[in-house]
């Protein structure tokens, strides 16, 4: 399997041109998410429901008081990304989001951020040979 997929590489590459820029891919993520994020919104604001009455969002509840934690546990990891590389940032917020989520497990809080720091490292660094975020120091 893998020679048919290295035989099938370069005439691939060469056909998609834009396959060369691995930015391409998350670009095209991020665009259908945002327009699919505006179309939700949209039909939220269109839809009546007969009977229902709006319900004002309580902006002091616990969900919502979990999602501005969440919120910073995304926007720390950016900022902690840029000081101490990707993997590094990665080992941190799987378990604040892990511990957000409910789990005590101290195995789980260990286990899950190693083996997804691992896979991130093989899968992205070693087998695609992709450049990661890296820390300062480097």
């Amino acid at each position: 399997m893998y020679h048919i997929w290295r035989g099938l590489s370069p005439p691939i590459a060469s056909a998609y041109p834009a396959q060369k820029n691995p930015a391409v891919w998350p670009c095209i993520l991020a665009g259908a998410l945002a327009l699919l994020s505006v179309a939700l919104i949209i039909e939220t604001a269109l839809k009546k429901e007969p009977g229902e009455e709006k319900k004002a969002i309580d902006w002091k509840s616990p969900g919502m008081i979990h999602v501005y934690i969440m919120l910073g546990i995304v926007v720390g990891f950016v900022v902690l990304m840029k000081i101490v590389g990707m993997l590094l940032a990665l080992l941190i917020m799987i378990p604040a989001i892990e511990y957000l989520m409910g789990c005590r497990s101290k195995v789980m809080l260990i286990a899950l951020p190693v083996g997804m720091v691992t896979f991130v490292y093989l899968f992205f660094v070693v087998a695609m040979k992709l450049t990661l975020p890296a820390p300062i120091w480097a």
